[in-house]
């Protein structure tokens, strides 16, 4: 039943797409942008790539469902068995039915209008954050070869020949020699003149990416040559490692620069650009930018529709009949100054409070009053 009615929101967010749109069958004519491939016919009725293009233009999820082959044949499926279930029905003359009418008005007034409406909105601030938050889009790709010292420094990587670094440093000593260096922690000082040194082979020709296998103590990197990705200046996943540094610097380096040792808070880096700065094109970054504004959008949004429409809350005593109905021995209270009508508007701070404070039957103006809960 759940997928049922995710199903229909779609398919009727869809219908109400095309209608503002001006067209009158789905996928029927190709248009600029779309196709007219037609993917599946049931009877009469033709499912195309077009039909499934327009429900991944109103719904997020359907367009990274339909990016692997399996997902698309499971929506392609769904979308046969509704409209077998639709034909049925229209045959029957249930199409038309009241039922029908109540859902879709049902569907189309806390479903379809909001979201569509809300998807209005999040399009234009989309842009607008993009617009105005360039740097954080202008991003470079970098890798680096990390020295720790102190107790952040790990054994060493196991031998791997004479490319190993066993093999390279400590050639020619016993095992409980290598042993007892590989438990002692690393000084600052030899994690600087570690780095200098690999910085000097760099600088006549070594292959960054070798030396970053062999020597960084970097465990997610070291195996990836030392590619941190693309970065931007304040790139949230490496600032909080503490790379902050790195990044500063990098951005003031061309493309294939080497810069280094720089001085971390747990060990040095030796740097490499390996991807000039460039702005991502906003298509690349538009669902990212959608999915962490989206509240906030929403948010602001009903605060200020809040402000211009009134919104009253009702209580369990106010629901209630009045003047016997349904209870003979009731009796309609008399009503108290500020009771116009038996409805509260609470002030704008009731919405976040859960009660509120009514005057007390009988006592006017002086009453003390009685908190109860409003309805949801």
């Amino acid at each position: 039943m759940r997928r049922a009615y995710q199903l229909l929101s779609l398919v009727l967010a869809s219908l109400l797409f095309i209608s503002c749109s001006g067209k009158k069958e789905v996928g029927a004519k190709k248009e600029e942008g779309g196709s007219d491939k037609v993917l599946v016919s049931v009877g009469s009725q033709k499912i195309t790539e077009k039909t499934i293009d327009e429900l991944a233009a109103i719904n997020p999820s359907i367009k990274r469902q339909i990016a692997s082959p399996f997902g698309k044949k499971k929506l392609l499926s769904d979308l046969v068995e509704q409209e077998l279930m639709y034909q049925a029905a229209s045959k029957a003359g249930a199409a038309n039915s009241e039922m029908v009418a109540k859902q879709l008005e049902f569907f189309k007034r806390y479903v379809i209008v909001p979201q569509v409406y809300l998807s209005e909105k999040l399009e234009s601030e989309t842009k607008k954050y993009y617009n105005e938050h360039q740097d954080e889009f202008t991003k470079l790709r970098l890798s680096h070869i990390f020295i720790s010292f102190g107790s952040n420094n790990p054994s060493s990587k196991p031998d791997k020949g004479k490319k190993g670094k066993e093999a390279i440093l400590k050639k020619g000593k016993g095992k409980e020699e290598v042993k007892a260096e590989e438990q002692t922690p690393r000084s600052k000082e030899e994690a600087i003149a570690l780095a200098a040194s690999i910085k000097s082979r760099l600088e006549k020709g070594e292959d960054f990416a070798q030396l970053a296998e062999t020597y960084s103590d970097d465990k997610l990197t070291s195996k990836s040559g030392g590619d941190l990705g693309l970065a931007s200046k304040n790139e949230p996943r490496l600032m909080r490692r503490g790379f902050g540094p790195l990044l500063e610097k990098a951005f003031t380096l061309k493309e294939g620069e080497v810069f280094g040792p720089i001085e971390l808070e747990k060990g040095v880096s030796i740097i490499k650009v390996t991807e000039a700065p460039r702005l991502q094109p906003f298509e690349d970054v538009e669902e990212q930018i959608k999915f962490n504004i989206r509240e906030k959008v929403r948010g602001d949004l009903l605060s200020e529709l809040k402000k211009e429409i009134q919104v009253s809350y009702y209580t369990e005593e106010e629901n209630k009949p009045q003047g016997g109905q349904g209870n003979p021995e009731s009796k309609t209270a008399p009503a108290q100054k500020g009771d116009e009508g038996n409805k509260v508007t609470p002030p704008a701070e009731a919405y976040t409070t859960p009660t509120q404070t009514h005057p007390a039957e009988g006592k006017g103006e002086g009453g003390t009053g009685t908190a109860v809960p409003p309805k949801n």
